[in-house]
């Protein structure tokens, strides 16, 4: 869009509009990786402020063992039969 837009910018023989597209194409998702790396940094730096005030979350996880068998229990549907 950006491309088209200089490219209609009233000088259609200027080899630098089709430049300009290809470039801000290669530069968009890089600056979306940085805007995006600097909003992470930010969010941490505001939840581990908050978790100091507040406490933070507590998860707790224990081990189970495996089983070979199903946790509920696995019973086949019923089909109606008809006595006829």
């Amino acid at each position: 869009m950006i491309g088209l837009l200089a490219s209609a910018s009233g000088q259609p023989n200027n080899p630098l509009a089709g430049l300009f597209g290809i470039g801000f194409a290669v530069l968009c998702p890089v600056l979306y990786g940085v805007t995006g790396f600097i909003r992470g940094l930010i969010g941490a730096l505001f939840y581990n402020l908050l978790a100091g005030w507040v406490g933070g979350l507590e998860l707790e996880m224990e081990l189970r063992p495996k089983t070979l068998t199903a946790p509920y229990p696995i019973i086949p549907p019923v089909s109606p039969v008809s006595n006829s």
